[in-house]
């Protein structure tokens, strides 16, 4: 499971410079725990990454869309809730297709 996509397409501007660090860290950590089926983990990642976005709301992490009125915050807290929902499978699917649509937009912007 590749984070790179995910992580590299969410901070790229220099106002967000002081959130890459922690917020590719919790990625990572997202990644790698859905990758091993550590539950507890994810949604711990999922929280830490959750929080930046939230005291990022104007930025641009939070203004991504993958067009129509969906955006990655809408997306990423639909993955929270999988998580707490504790369907890991599903959780693992919605990760990467969130992967899967930032890349697609990466390389059309």
């Amino acid at each position: 499971m590749s984070i790179s996509p995910l992580s590299s397409h969410l901070l790229t501007d220099s106002t967000q410079q002081q959130w890459k660090i922690p917020f590719e860290d919790y990625v990572k950590q997202l990644a790698s725990a859905l990758q091993s089926g550590d539950l507890p983990g994810a949604q711990a990642a999922h929280g830490k990454i959750q929080q930046i976005l939230q005291t990022n709301r104007s930025s641009s992490v939070s203004k991504i869309s993958f067009g129509g009125s969906n955006s990655f915050q809408n997306d990423f807290a639909a993955l929270g809730q999988i998580l707490q929902a504790g369907d890991l499978s599903q959780a693992q699917s919605a990760f990467s297709q969130l992967q899967s649509a930032l890349q697609a937009k990466k390389t059309t912007t």
